[in-house]
């Protein structure tokens, strides 16, 4: 049987702005982003209390019915909470307080059922909004559920240690990219493993 090779692991590789890093300008952004964020965007969330707004986003591919969407902006109107909703685009690079934030998850496909039970179970740093069931085989994202998780999540019971998780986890983080952290360590032994050093 062949030597198994070690794993290092490193990460997260996202860019040092999404952790707090001061000197944000001087570092590629890590290509995460693969469109221009819209300026005037930006410029309204800078000018939001901080941890004050709703983000929504369902990724890059998803596209969502009409039904979906109308739930979804009836739940944030009535959340009278501000929010920004990113619309069939790729994420951009929210790092103005988008890391270290309790998420809302409604997984749909791929990924996010995992993504969910990381977030909700292992992480504790969201929470899942609930499906029911349609009469045609789908799933109806129900207006009262969104409502309701959004509530929890800004002022409900748990609303202070999800925050404190999602902060705990965003300072986990950016000690292991950090210089001497176990991201940083983990790479200088694979140069080593592969220089012979």
């Amino acid at each position: 049987m062949a030597e198994l090779c070690p794993i290092r692991p490193v990460g997260p590789l996202v860019p040092p702005s999404l952790l707090g890093e001061e000197h944000q300008n001087d570092v590629v952004d890590g290509g995460i982003s693969m469109w221009k964020a819209d300026e005037t965007s930006l410029e309204w969330l800078n000018n939001q209390l901080p941890a004050s707004v709703i983000y929504v986003s369902f990724g890059s591919l998803l596209y969502l019915p009409a039904k979906l969407m109308e739930a979804i902006a009836t739940a944030l109107k009535n959340s009278n909470r501000p929010f920004l909703w990113v619309v069939k685009q790729p994420e951009f690079p929210l790092s103005d307080g988008a890391a270290g934030i309790p998420v809302i998850a409604f997984p749909q496909w791929t990924d996010q059922p995992t993504n969910a039970k990381l977030i909700v179970d292992v992480f504790k740093v969201g929470l899942r909004v609930l499906n029911s069931s349609h009469p045609d085989g789908g799933n109806v994202f129900v207006k009262e559920e969104q409502e309701k998780c959004i509530t929890k999540i800004l002022c409900g019971p748990k609303s202070e240690e999800l925050k404190k998780n999602a902060l705990k986890l965003k300072q986990a983080a950016h000690e292991a990219v950090s210089s001497g952290g176990s991201s940083d360590w983990n790479i200088q032994l694979f140069v080593d493993e592969i220089s012979g050093n």
